[in-house]
C-alpha cells in the first residue's frame, strides 16, 4: 500500500515535475521510503523516472542515471524507450 506522500509524488512526477521524477526514481531504485519501509519499485521503473527528469535537464538525474546503468549495459537494454541523450545540458 502506498502512503499519501508517495501518491502525491507520483501525481507530481506524472505531471512533469522534474524534481518529483528524480525523487521517485531514487525511491524506486532503493525500494525504501524515508522511514525505511519497503515500497514498490524496481530498476526499470527507477530509470524511467530518472530519464524523464534527465531529459528536462536536471543534472542530478543525469548523474544518478549514469550510476544506475551497469557498466557495459546500454539504457535501451533496460528500458524500451529511446534515450535522447543529446538533449542533455
Amino acid at each position: 500500500m502506498q502512503s499519501s506522500t508517495i501518491k502525491h509524488l507520483i501525481l507530481a512526477a506524472e505531471s512533469g515535475d522534474a524534481a518529483a521524477q528524480f525523487n521517485l526514481g531514487v525511491l524506486c531504485d532503493s525500494r525504501l521510503d524515508d522511514n525505511g519501509y519497503t515500497i514498490e519499485g524496481d530498476r526499470a521503473e527507477a530509470i524511467k523516472w530518472l530519464l524523464a527528469a534527465a531529459e528536462q535537464g536536471l543534472a542530478r538525474a543525469q548523474s544518478k542515471l549514469a550510476r544506475c546503468t551497469p557498466k557495459g549495459q546500454m539504457l535501451r537494454e533496460i528500458i524500451s524507450t529511446p534515450v535522447p541523450g543529446s538533449s542533455w545540458r
